[in-house]
């Protein structure tokens, strides 16, 4: 990957970042009687932010593969939903009228175009 001038404003940006975060670790670890911790508040903001850093990164590089990524987070996502959510959820949908209906599924499959391949999609042909 080559970096040019539009990257600069990031590549100093980040540069700062780190030099403000090293200048707060050597800050805690001279105050701190037993050293730095992770433990610490200091500690703790920087494995969350460290952690939303590695977050970031993975999604940059799966820019390109988003339905694959959407379908993992979707999937990981129901496990905090209760048991009866998708028994509830198709209650719901069959008590809709029939412009609900269509608006809810015209807009999954906008969704599904949207987000499907780019030109004539991948078709099996037959030849008889």
């Amino acid at each position: 990957m080559l970096i040019d001038r539009t990257q600069r404003g990031w590549g100093l940006g980040s540069l700062g970042i780190f030099a403000a975060a090293l200048v707060m670790y050597f800050l805690e670890a001279w105050i701190a009687p037993q050293g730095p911790r992770g433990g610490s508040a200091i500690g703790l903001i920087f494995g969350v932010l460290g952690f939303g850093f590695m977050i970031f990164a993975a999604a940059l590089g799966a820019r390109k593969r988003v339905p694959v990524v959407l379908a993992i987070f979707g999937a990981l996502t129901l496990h905090f939903f209760p048991k009866r959510f998708p028994v509830r959820l198709q209650e719901v949908f069959a008590n809709l009228g029939g412009i609900a209906k269509g608006a809810v599924l015209s807009g999954g499959l906008l969704v599904i175009t949207t987000l499907g391949p780019a030109g004539v999609a991948p078709f099996i042909y037959y030849r008889f």
